[in-house]
């Protein structure tokens, strides 16, 4: 299912941790390494699309650095499995288990404000726009990172 995603551009410097995935140069970076949070706010990454670069992290300014809005393809690379395909009213509803934090997280796509929402234990007023976002609150949430499946 084609869906609508909206156009997310800059980055708050204060919602990039280690691990976030970014878009930067048209390409999906990995943050490894917070280099000056004060001013000129810099990180190192590398691009995840390469993988025989990831040794290779470079120095990229986060004024550069865009959000990866959310897809299914992208919840499909994290490991959630699509529970509902969606109607006429209603988005695709995605769900993946998290043993180690034992809760069962449930995202579901607004049709009408064209973002992802938490469909379970979450107000849906709650909409998720990006990658990194979403990987900021399942680690807050359960503790658990959320990473890419081989």
């Amino acid at each position: 299912m084609g869906l609508l995603i909206k156009n997310i551009n800059m980055i708050n410097q204060n919602e990039l941790r280690i691990g976030s995935l970014i878009k930067y140069e048209d390409a999906n970076w990995c943050v490894t390494e917070i280099v000056c949070p004060i001013s000129n706010y810099t990180f190192s990454g590398y691009d995840i699309d390469v993988p025989e670069k990831k040794g290779l992290c470079h120095i990229i300014s986060v004024e550069g650095a865009n959000a990866i809005p959310i897809t299914e393809e992208w919840l499909l690379k994290f490991g959630f499995r699509c529970k509902f395909e969606g109607g006429v009213y209603f988005g695709p509803q995605y769900e993946k288990h998290f043993e180690a934090a034992e809760k069962l997280i449930e995202l579901a796509y607004d049709i009408n404000s064209e973002h992802w929402f938490f469909n379970n234990w979450f107000p849906s007023d709650v909409h998720i726009k990006s990658v990194h976002q979403l990987q900021n609150i399942i680690f807050a949430l359960t503790q658990t990172e959320l990473i890419i499946n081989p």
